[in-house]
């Protein structure tokens, strides 16, 4: 008796992957030159409200932020509050728009050591920030041109 062979197809690549762990998309954060025009046309025209805000007076450095929100979606407006900021030279370069896509991930370690092991440019390895009702940990890659993921 002939015994036939029947060639199994290989898994695609990404099927045989271990999954980073994402959870959702936490927040888009968006470098703006008018931070007061884009949080009032998110605010008044698409019923938003503003959730959080933090400039050079809290620490936030260069920058000054609002977080506008709708149910669960989180838009951080972040402004330039110096000439010499990151944000400036990133608004030099591109215009106004999408510099981050952060994800809400199971474990930031592992994904970031993931992302890094399947080639991802780690932008800013891991920050540990400590609150009164935890901590949060956060790195980030390179996406596409000079915007980033934040895991």
């Amino acid at each position: 008796m002939a015994s036939s062979a029947t060639a199994t197809p290989s898994a695609p690549a990404h099927e045989t992957e271990t999954d980073i762990g994402i959870i959702r998309v936490h927040h888009v954060n968006f470098y703006v030159n008018d931070i007061g025009d884009w949080a009032n046309y998110f605010i008044h025209r698409m019923n938003f409200r503003e959730v959080a805000h933090g400039g050079p007076y809290s620490g936030k450095g260069d920058r000054v932020c609002r977080v506008v929100g709708h149910g669960r979606i989180r838009f951080i407006l972040t402004q330039a509050a110096y000439r010499e900021s990151v944000v400036a030279g990133f608004l030099h370069k591109h215009p106004q728009g999408v510099a981050d896509i952060a994800f809400l991930v199971q474990d930031a370690t592992f994904a970031l050591d993931q992302c890094a092991k399947r080639g991802a440019k780690v932008i800013n390895e891991l920050e540990t920030h400590h609150f009164d009702s935890g901590r949060i940990r956060f790195g980030s890659i390179a996406a596409y041109g000079d915007v980033t993921h934040t895991l």
